[in-house]
């Protein structure tokens, strides 16, 4: 059986917590681990960089906060662009 993602495993053990009423400063080290079991040291490596980085937008989503609003310009932006890439 293929193991989820990362980023999957990431979310679903951050949502289960947030559903116990863990707080994030416990969920988010317990989270990082199970999302990178099982990966090669590199792939480890890599992800522990990308989810250190947008650590703060997890906690947000963690927290159900509303994203600040220079996420919401590029995640607007990054539709605009796909939809245009597809035409």
């Amino acid at each position: 059986m293929m193991s989820a993602a990362p980023p999957v495993t990431l979310r679903e053990r951050l949502a289960d917590a947030r559903e116990r009423e863990e707080p994030f400063e416990h969920a988010w080290p317990t989270a990082l681990a199970a999302a990178s079991r099982g990966q090669p040291r590199a792939e480890r490596d890599a992800w522990s960089t990308v989810f250190s980085g947008t650590a703060n937008a997890w906690r947000g989503a963690f927290e159900r906060s509303d994203p600040p609003s220079l996420d919401v310009a590029l995640a607007s932006l990054g539709a605009e662009i796909a939809e245009a890439m597809a035409a």
